[in-house]
């Protein structure tokens, strides 16, 4: 139903391939990713980490995955909001945010994960022995 609703510009697309994913994340301008009660998102990383800006739902923990208008933009997941966001992101514009999309998804690599994993570790470890001492 929906992809039969969809404007022609709009590809709807289920059970791709990684090869054909990042085939995909190479030639799109956008990505848009609207979930309800979304805790996190891959999809959203994985299009910044390609250089792709998203339009991503304001809820949960996603408002942490990009900053307002510099990586995507923040909606509430009205029709009346997607559309103003998709015309907002023009090709020209999303070009243009290329190299800070990248920069933003280094915040979720594996070595800043483990880094402020071990970081949160060991505070907790130090403010537990503070406590016996």
């Amino acid at each position: 139903r929906i992809k039969n609703s969809a404007n022609k510009n709009i590809e709807l697309r289920t059970n791709i391939s990684d090869n054909q994913l990042v085939e995909l994340y190479a030639n799109c301008i956008c990505t848009i990713y609207l979930p309800i009660r979304e805790d996190f998102s891959l999809t959203a990383v994985e299009a910044l980490s390609s250089g792709k800006p998203t339009i991503l739902a304001n809820e949960g923990a996603l408002p942490e995955i990009i900053e307002n208008e510099k990586q995507g933009i923040l909606i509430e997941p009205t029709i009346k909001n997607i559309i103003n966001a998709v015309n907002k992101l023009t090709p020209e514009k999303c070009k243009s945010m290329k190299n800070i999309c990248m920069k933003r998804s280094l915040l979720f690599g594996e070595k800043q994960f483990t880094k402020t994993l071990t970081t949160t570790y060991k505070n907790i470890i130090e403010n537990n022995i503070k406590k016996r001492i």
